[in-house]
């Protein structure tokens, strides 16, 4: 699954699952076991019901961000 953002890096290589650490950085939410994150945007997304993806919000360790959660 490509990056739901559409960032410019976003292709299917640059996804994956959560880590460990990440999930805990997050915290316990019933989505976030099975979450991905892009690794080039830092986009967290989880699939809905019927396979959409929805963006939960964004996490960067790179620059010392963290979890950002997405305002609705």
């Amino acid at each position: 699954m490509r990056c739901p953002t559409k960032c410019s890096g976003g292709n299917d290589v640059r996804q994956r699952l959560l880590n460990a650490l990440e999930v805990q950085e997050i915290g316990d939410t019933d989505w976030v076991k099975s979450a991905s994150r892009c690794t080039y945007c830092g986009c967290v997304y989880a699939s809905d019901s019927s396979g959409y993806a929805i963006v939960k919000g964004h996490l960067d360790s790179m620059l010392g961000q963290g979890w950002r959660p997405k305002i609705k």
